[in-house]
């Protein structure tokens, strides 16, 4: 390794500089060095070549044998000297070797950490360093620019610092009032490593307090808001201080700079300190552009993850009263699914099981968000859409909880229009022309509108290609014969159609405006087609490029 080789060669017809032979390495017998090379510690390179499976076991290896010359009595300086540079620090090819001699002799461990304290860290092994040594380290650490823990994508390495020996430093980070860049990337090293070493619940009024100051970055604020839940878990009260923060965090608005916390404790809280019945109060309109923050990831993932059936209940109980209100909540966050993904869990955990009273309003929710779905259903409306057909008699419950609740008969068919949105798009029972026949009497004497409303329902499955299950003319004349309003309507849509007087001008008028929007189409077509060259370029007018996009997200009106 101090030669920077990459292994060793059986011959001399395959070596060279990288690949030197035994004999070049070892006076005399080299039996004991062709023993190594056929172990499980090294690999085959090609033909006569071998080089260590994996380099960081041959810097362990490498450093104990170092250590142990030097507890023999070779000098600490001439090990130095082989292993670093011109500028007197460790050469970059052995930084994993000095770290781990520094792990295995502690009189050396003082100057590789003063040369390299983030390469002893990262590379080698700091679990066995006494107090005053981790201290050093630390210090080292302080020192250095940037955060070391982001630095080199590893914080576990740095891990064994959090203890107790190295508190009054860490306190004198966290409490500092210095918010210079480098201040920051000291604070956030610090509380990464809080977040994964050995717990210091002294620590916790430090963490928290960079949580509720907004002067700190958001992502300062973050780490400080995870080490101070790993760092007090298990204390009493702990999971009354994360909701009193959480409050906090609702009480002043949860906006783009405390989003994060917000997520974090609402994944940390649900659904034993924040009820499912009380979520949907931390459901707010996205303001910023990050859709992959922890605050999306609940609303994502975890809400669905931690939900129990008996928590599906709850959260479908309490979203169908107010989701004319978070549906732009539901929009921003790119999750208007959600309503129909819960909807669809609920009706096949609970369906079956409930009063159909609640259905009903579960599915007024779910069909509250269809519109956004633009002819793309997620898998979850397929689902519900099949659960109802299967349920004929919920079909008609829902059908007829809308009718019943019409307070203005001229606009009953807008109403029933709109309740049977809940239906999902599910094909209707066989029998449903013949179930609308009788509610059609049921209604004549109290709701004329909806009786006739349903009765012309009734006279339009007789009139298909294949009548409805029971219907027939007999069936359709007799009852209607139990109520005049219904033997009145009858008589009208057995009449022949009036005669249309405008009838020829409508249809001149018709084909003339069929004529213009041809026209203005292959005007249109001409324009794209011109623009075939800037388009190709990216230099298309944008208003083009707009027109474009309606298309072919298939929202233009045409």
């Amino acid at each position: 390794m101090i030669a920077d080789l990459i292994g060793y060669s059986l011959d001399e017809d395959s070596s060279n500089a990288d690949y030197p032979t035994l004999d070049a390495c070892v006076q005399g017998d080299s039996s004991e060095l062709h023993a190594v090379l056929s172990s499980k510690l090294f690999k085959a390179d090609g033909d006569q070549r071998f080089s260590p499976v994996h380099r960081q076991i041959a810097e362990f290896l490498g450093a104990k044998h170092l250590a142990a010359l030097i507890e023999k009595g070779l000098p600490t300086g001439r090990v130095l000297a082989l292993i670093t540079g011109g500028d007197g620090t460790v050469v970059t090819a052995l930084r994993g070797l000095s770290a781990w001699l520094a792990a295995h002799s502690q009189r050396v461990r003082t100057q590789l950490v003063s040369d390299d304290a983030a390469g002893v860290a990262i590379y080698g092994d700091i679990r066995d360093f006494s107090p005053d040594e981790k201290q050093e380290l630390l210090a080292e650490l302080l020192r250095l620019p940037g955060n070391p823990a982001r630095a080199y994508l590893t914080v576990k390495a740095f891990a064994p610092l959090a203890a107790a020996e190295t508190e009054p430093q860490i306190r004198q980070v966290l409490a500092s009032a210095d918010r210079s860049p480098a201040q920051q990337d000291r604070a956030a090293f610090i509380l990464l490593i809080l977040g994964q070493g050995q717990q210091l619940a002294a620590l916790a009024p430090e963490m928290l307090g960079i949580v509720r100051d907004d002067s700190w970055p958001q992502q300062v604020r973050l780490l400080a808001l995870k080490g101070f839940i790993r760092n007090r878990k298990g204390s009493p009260g702990h999971t009354g201080e994360l909701k009193a923060l959480l409050a906090d965090i609702k009480e002043s608005g949860i906006t783009a700079s405390n989003r994060d916390l917000c997520g974090t404790l609402l994944g940390r809280l649900y659904p034993g300190g924040v009820r499912p019945r009380r979520v949907w109060d931390y459901l707010t309109e996205h303001t910023g552009n990050d859709l992959t923050d922890r605050y999306w990831q609940f609303w994502k993932r975890t809400l669905l993850a931690k939900s129990s059936g008996r928590d599906i209940l709850d959260l479908l109980d309490s979203l169908a009263p107010q989701i004319s209100n978070l549906e732009p909540a539901f929009d921003s966050i790119h999750r208007s699914e959600l309503p129909v993904v819960l909807l669809e869990r609920g009706l096949r955990l609970h369906g079956d099981l409930i009063a159909r009273g609640r259905v009903y309003q579960w599915l007024g929710a779910g069909a509250q968000v269809l519109d956004r779905f633009r002819g793309h259903p997620p898998d979850a409306v397929l689902q519900i859409r099949g659960w109802l057909e299967q349920r004929p008699e919920i079909q008609k419950d829902i059908v007829l909880r809308g009718l019943k609740s019409c307070r203005d008969d001229h606009r009953v068919h807008y109403a029933d229009f709109m309740n049977r949105k809940r239906l999902f798009g599910a094909k209707l029972s066989s029998d449903f022309g013949l179930w609308c026949l009788k509610q059609a009497v049921d209604f004549a004497k109290t709701k004329p509108q909806v009786a006739r409303y349903l009765f012309r329902e009734a006279y339009r499955e007789y009139k298909a290609a294949e009548p409805g299950e029971g219907l027939s003319e007999e069936v359709v004349r007799e009852h209607a014969r139990q109520h005049e309003c219904l033997e009145n309507l009858l008589a009208v849509l057995e009449s022949p159609p009036l005669p249309f007087p405008e009838e020829a001008d409508w249809q001149r008028r018709q084909a003339k405006y069929l004529e213009e929007h041809q026209r203005r189409r292959r005007q249109w077509r001409e324009r794209v087609r011109s623009n075939e060259r800037a388009l190709l370029e990216n230099r298309a007018a944008p208003a083009l490029l707009y027109q474009l996009a309606l298309v072919y997200f298939g929202i233009h009106p045409d």
